[in-house]
């Protein structure tokens, strides 16, 4: 099977979920990502044990599948289309200026769609992400946010769990879709 993809829309992809697969040897199932193609999207999901990303965007094309393969970089030099040849035991991945292969990974990889879709009503809280990763990198420690769903003009606040006292940054944010405009 063949999908293909265009190369600077998977760098994207890539990019946005980096952070969030595991770099620890000891931890193998969670230094690989989740490749699912599916009604002409493909998404890419990573996760390191502790947090969970994954993007996607549309494939030029391909047909529906999933496997899970280490985490790949696109190289500088890529052609303008990235495709992935997927095999009954293996993903080869041609980037023009190379290809690489992957044996796909037999482990099991969580069912994350447990903890990304929601069966009750939720709230939606928009950050800017530059304010909110500033604020949490003052933070050692763990931290639980405090917000209002009844007043959408006040401010989160992000507290220390040990020491209450000691640390207490307020960020704005916004509750309806409407206010993001």
């Amino acid at each position: 099977m063949e999908i293909i993809v265009d190369s600077a829309n998977l760098a994207m992809i890539l990019k946005s979920i980096k952070n969030f697969y595991c770099k620890d040897e000891t931890r193998l199932i969670y230094k690989n990502v989740r490749i699912e193609v599916l009604n002409n999207n493909i998404r890419i999901i990573a996760c390191d044990g502790y947090k969970l990303a994954y993007n996607s965007c549309e494939i030029i094309k391909g047909d529906n599948c999933n496997f899970i393969i280490p985490f790949f970089n696109i190289p500088k030099y890529a052609s303008k289309n990235t495709i992935f040849f997927v095999e009954e035991e293996s993903v080869t991945i041609d980037f023009g200026c190379y290809k690489i292969s992957f044996k796909k990974v037999k482990e099991h990889f969580f069912d994350y769609k447990i903890l990304t879709e929601r069966k009750c009503e939720t709230y939606k809280i928009a950050f800017n992400p530059k304010l909110l990763k500033k604020a949490f990198e003052s933070f050692n420690d763990i931290v639980e946010l405090e917000f209002d769903l009844n007043d959408n003009a006040s401010a989160v606040i992000i507290t220390n769990v040990k020491n209450k006292n000691n640390k207490a940054v307020v960020l704005p944010y916004k509750l309806n879709e409407k206010d993001y405009n």
